[in-house]
């Protein structure tokens, strides 16, 4: 179908007058009239009777213009949702994450994104690294949310977003609970909850590698987990202690006791935003700039 010739038939119907609708289209009234030609002749049938009276819509175009208006409509709404897309302002941003990410950084981001741009759909996935750096190679996801210090991964992009350190959780009738402050040398007899090595190999270097600097080698708890809130809960079960990303001190429902670390036990800790240089998106730039301005 010519829309251009969908066009010009609307601006006649409406008109009912050839001239009246030249003007409104700014063309010669013969190219409009050609035009109509060329559409009755795709349509089959005639769609205006001209007569002395002037121009009238046969029954064919009576009927045919409801739908000639909606399908303008549609067209012009899809121009504007192409151009909203290429700006960003619609569409969908696929943000994976770790799980300390939802404490301190989401909640600071993701409601200065919406209200800037309430156009773009979020997919919120949270997940292991491995998982995210897997999923931005395969465009599965846009960007992903990590805990750094963490490996070098080739053809990813990491910028760091949050810096917040780590503090010791200890269960509620820990003996070490009444301290101030604690060094790791005064945790290297208690188990240590650490993730396993096949899920954040880079997170479990960085926490035995803070010990190992001091001379120190930490036990090991028997469990392990990933997610903090499973972490937390296995705190307080008394199944070990745990180095948590300081966010974590606002998370309430447990009974557990947060400590920082000693002036000469703590490590540079926070989070950062891996992307794939080569696949940037407006959408992506956005999620920056609400991080950019929540900062402030």
């Amino acid at each position: 179908m010519n829309m251009k010739e969908l066009r010009h038939f609307c601006a006649v119907a409406s008109e009912l007058n050839f001239r009246r609708a030249a003007e409104q289209l700014h063309i010669a009234q013969p190219a409009l009239s050609v035009s109509i030609a060329r559409f009755e002749e795709r349509m089959g049938v005639a769609l205006f009777v001209r007569g002395r009276r002037g121009v009238m819509l046969t029954e064919a175009g009576k009927v045919l213009l409801p739908e000639a208006v909606q399908i303008l409509r549609r067209s012009e709404r899809l121009r504007s949702l192409a151009a909203e897309a290429d700006s960003g302002d619609v569409g969908i941003l696929r943000l994976a994450f770790v799980g300390s990410a939802p404490y301190r950084l989401l909640p600071r981001a993701l409601p200065r994104l919406q209200r800037s741009h309430p156009g773009i759909l979020l997919e919120l996935y949270e997940a292991t690294t491995d998982r995210i750096i897997e999923g931005l190679h395969s465009r599965k996801f846009d960007l992903g949310v990590v805990r750094y210090p963490m490996d070098a991964f080739p053809g990813l992009k990491m910028e760091v977003v949050d810096e917040d350190g780590y503090c010791v959780a200890l269960p509620s009738g820990h003996p070490l609970a009444v301290r101030e402050d604690l060094s790791l040398r005064e945790l290297a007899d208690e188990p240590l909850l650490v993730p396993p090595r096949e899920h954040s190999p880079a997170l479990r270097a960085m926490m035995l590698q803070a010990f190992q600097a001091q001379g120190i080698m930490p036990r090991i708890a028997n469990h392990q987990a990933t997610q903090p809130a499973t972490v937390l809960a296995l705190v307080e079960m008394g199944a070990g202690i745990a180095l948590v990303p300081s966010p974590l001190v606002s998370r309430v429902g447990y009974r557990v006791v947060f400590l920082p670390l000693a002036p000469d036990s703590r490590f540079d800790s926070g989070l950062a935003l891996l992307s794939d240089p080569t696949y940037r998106t407006a959408h992506a730039d956005h999620f920056r700039q609400a991080l950019r301005n929540g900062a402030t």
